[in-house]
């Protein structure tokens, strides 16, 4: 099971790695994103038409600093993940709204 995990994990995470090291999320941030968003917003599924496999942490673009700032509102507004679905606790977003907060 846990080998299943990590190759999932790794074939999720795939697209990121063509990204320049400054276009990625930190690891921890990532990890949380593969965990509790790419379910529902992957190039496959990608709900509200929103891909995480396609969003660079490139902040000086404008496209994806909207698109950053989204994340962040829904985030921190408690809206993503969605309430039906397991959430991180508050102590394990922080992180990711602070590295946001910041970048953004």
């Amino acid at each position: 099971m846990k080998q299943t995990f990590t190759l999932l994990t790794a074939l999720l995470l795939a697209p990121l790695a063509g990204l320049h090291a400054a276009d990625k999320a930190p690891q921890p941030i990532a990890t949380l994103i593969e965990q509790n968003c790419t379910e529902c917003h992957d190039a496959e599924t990608k709900k509200g038409g929103f891909d995480f496999a396609e969003l660079p942490a490139d902040f000086a673009n404008a496209e994806n600093f909207a698109q950053w700032v989204k994340v962040f509102d829904q985030v921190e507004s408690g809206e993503m993940p969605p309430k039906k679905k397991e959430r991180p606790t508050d102590a394990e977003l922080k992180p990711m709204l602070a590295w946001l907060k910041k970048s953004l």
